[in-house]
C-alpha cells in the first residue's frame, strides 16, 4: 500500500515498485483514513511518502502497530533541531519567542505570499525560489549551522529489518548506489534537470542547479560558494549512520523538553542506527565504512560535539533545558 500527498509522486513510486516486481494493492492520498484502509485492504507493507506528517497520520500509524502490526516505511523530513539551535544561538527562545507551524515545503512560498507565515526553514529549492521571486532572502543555511550535517534517513521498524533482512539490506544498497551515482556526475546539471521535472520537485532548473553546485545568492546582494556544498556519497562518508549524529538530535530533544528524562544516549543510538546492517550493504558495493561510529562536528556557535558527553551538551547553551519548559507552555 502506498500513501502520498502528491499524486504525481505517488504515480512515480507505484510505477517504480511495480517495475521491480512488487504488487501495489492500493494508492491512497495523505488525507485517507489510513487505519481503516489498512484493516480493509490488509497490505503486507505500508509505504508513506509525506513531507510533514500530521497528528492524524501518526495516530493511525500507532493504531496499526498496536492492532494489526506490519512493516511501515515512512519518508519524511524535519528541520526543527537545526532551526531551534540556530534561533537559540541568536539569543531567541524558540519555544517562547517563536510560533512554529508545520507546512509542506512545496507550499511554503505560497504561505509566505499569503502572509500566513513570516519565514520558514526548508530544504532546497524552496529557499532559492523565494530569492529568485524577489520576495525573500536567505538568512542562513543548514550547512552554516552544522557543516556536513545529516539530512534524510532510511528508516523502518525493527520488526521489518528482523523479518526481512535481505530486503532491508537491498534497500540500503539501492540508496547507496544511487547516492554514489549522483556524486559521480561530473556536472550536477543533469541531476537538477531530473529534479526540476513536474513529477518531482517542479521548480525552475536554475533554481535547483545553482544550489546543488554550492552557489548561493542571499537576495540582499551577497553571493558566495559554500565550501561544504551538498554531497550525496563521498565514498560512504555521507551515508554512514553515525551514532554521534543520532545522539546530537536526542540532545536537542532533551534540551527543548521533548524528552522528559535523559535517555541512555549511546544505547538508544546504537539500537536505532543499524551500523552492522549498513556495513553489510556498503561492503557488498565495495564502499568504505568509517573506522568510528562517532565524528566531531563544529557548529555555528563554535561548540564542538562528538557524542561522547551528550548530557552536558544538552544542559548548556544559550537556553539550557528546564524540566518545566513544555508544561509551562501548555
Amino acid at each position: 500500500m502506498l500513501v502520498d500527498a502528491l499524486p504525481e509522486r505517488l504515480e512515480i513510486l507505484a510505477a517504480t515498485l511495480a517495475a521491480a516486481g512488487h504488487r501495489i494493492v492500493a494508492c491512497l492520498s495523505a488525507g485517507a483514513d489510513l487505519h481503516s484502509d489498512v484493516i480493509k485492504i490488509d497490505p503486507d507493507v505500508v509505504i508513506i511518502e509525506i513531507d510533514a506528517p500530521d497528528r492524524e497520520i501518526l495516530e493511525d500509524m500507532h493504531a496499526i502497530h498496536r492492532e494489526t502490526p506490519r512493516p511501515i516505511i515512512v519518508f519524511t523530513q524535519d528541520q526543527d533541531p537545526s532551526l531551534n539551535y540556530w534561533l537559540a544561538a541568536q539569543g531567541i527562545d524558540p519555544l517562547r519567542a517563536v510560533h512554529t507551524r508545520t507546512v509542506p515545503p512545496p507550499q511554503m512560498v505560497s504561505h509566505w505570499v499569503g502572509d500566513r507565515i513570516d519565514g520558514y526553514s526548508a530544504g532546497e529549492p524552496w529557499n532559492a525560489l523565494a530569492v529568485a521571486m524577489g520576495i525573500g532572502f536567505t538568512m542562513t543555511t543548514s550547512q552554516a549551522i552544522w557543516p556536513d550535517h545529516p539530512e534524510k534517513v532510511v528508516a523502518s521498524t525493527r520488526e521489518f529489518a528482523r523479518r526481512y533482512p535481505n530486503t532491508a539490506r537491498a534497500l540500503l544498497m539501492a540508496v547507496l548506489d544511487a547516492s554514489r551515482d549522483i556524486d559521480e556526475q561530473a556536472d550536477p546539471h543533469e541531476i537538477a534537470r531530473l529534479l526540476a521535472d513536474p513529477a518531482c520537485v517542479d521548480a525552475a532548473l536554475e533554481t535547483i542547479s545553482e544550489r546543488l553546485k554550492g552557489n548561493y545568492l542571499d537576495g540582499l546582494g551577497k553571493a558566495w560558494r559554500d565550501p561544504h556544498r551538498r554531497r550525496f556519497h563521498a565514498d560512504g562518508e555521507v551515508n554512514f549512520p553515525y551514532l554521534s549524529d543520532a545522539m546530537w538530535c536526542m540532545r536537542q530533544q532533551r534540551r527543548w523538553g521533548m524528552l522528559e528524562h535523559a535517555p541512555d544516549y549511546h544505547a538508544v543510538a546504537a539500537a536505532v542506527n543499524q551500523t552492522a546492517l549498513y556495513a553489510e550493504a556498503a561492503s557488498a558495493l565495495d564502499i568504505g565504512v568509517p573506522h568510528s561510529p562517532y565524528r566531531t562536528s563544529r557548529l555555528l556557535d563554535g561548540r564542538v560535539g562528538d557524542g561522547r558527553d551528550p548530557a552536558s551538551f544538552a544542559a548548556t547553551g544559550a537556553f539550557a533545558f528546564q524540566a518545566t519548559t513544555r508544561a509551562a507552555l501548555a
